[in-house]
């Protein structure tokens, strides 16, 4: 019997379970406002990338893994758009990828 996917989806698995907890605690707590806008998005986007690859490749565990990362990094995404604050104008961060207000002088 060949373990190589169950190893994948044990893998997946523990991927899939370590995004819970920020998950739970974006909408829990609704602070988001230290968490860049650019990496969210771009999980999401490479989390739909890995789950196309994998229906290419006819891997599941590749897909569920994915599937499961994706929805949690979009519901991150989405209580970063419902509770974040202190957007930049056209809804951008700063430079630093952060969300912080410029200092008065």
């Amino acid at each position: 019997m060949d373990f190589t996917p169950w190893l994948g989806y044990l893998a997946g698995t523990l991927t899939v379970v370590s995004y819970v907890p920020q998950a739970i605690r974006a909408w829990r707590t609704k602070q988001v406002d230290d968490l860049s806008w650019m990496m969210v998005a771009m999980l999401v986007t490479a989390g739909a990338l890995w789950i196309t690859y994998g229906v290419v490749s006819s891997q599941p565990p590749v897909i569920l893994t994915n599937v499961g990362t994706t929805l949690l990094t979009a519901a991150i995404l989405v209580a970063k758009f419902r509770f974040g604050r202190g957007k930049r104008a056209g809804g951008r961060d700063d430079a630093r990828g952060t969300n912080r207000a410029p200092a008065n002088s």
